[in-house]
């Protein structure tokens, strides 16, 4: 018998309004991307972009074996997690600016070298 629409599984379908609805398998990897974005903003916020660098290669450790569990609609998921660190680092580096010139962050301590 060949598959009908019905058979058909979909990641996610549009309300009527044009917003979208997402199915249990899609909301976990929509919460991951959250997740992913809010780490990036701690790590922007706290450390440098050495940390950043380690962070993207778990990501990507991560993406692969998302991919292997979800098969094909990890690719854009797993894309998403990269792009959320990163604009959540970028974030956190801002909001770590804010709250510099703000008073309620002491700047980093810079090392000077001596003559």
């Amino acid at each position: 018998m060949p598959p009908t629409v019905a058979h058909v599984y979909f990641a996610f379908t549009f309300y009527p309004l044009g917003l979208p609805r997402f199915e249990a398998r899609t909301l976990n990897l929509l919460y991951a991307t959250i997740l992913h974005l809010l780490a990036g903003a701690v790590t922007g916020s706290v450390f440098k972009v050495r940390t950043l660098l380690i962070l993207l290669g778990l990501v990507v450790v991560e993406s692969t074996i998302l991919g292997v569990v979800h098969g094909s609609i990890a690719g854009l998921w797993a894309l998403a997690n990269l792009v959320g660190v990163q604009a959540g680092y970028l974030a956190g580096i801002y909001a770590r600016s804010v709250f510099e010139h703000a008073g309620y962050l002491l700047p980093s301590v810079r090392t000077r070298r001596l003559p």
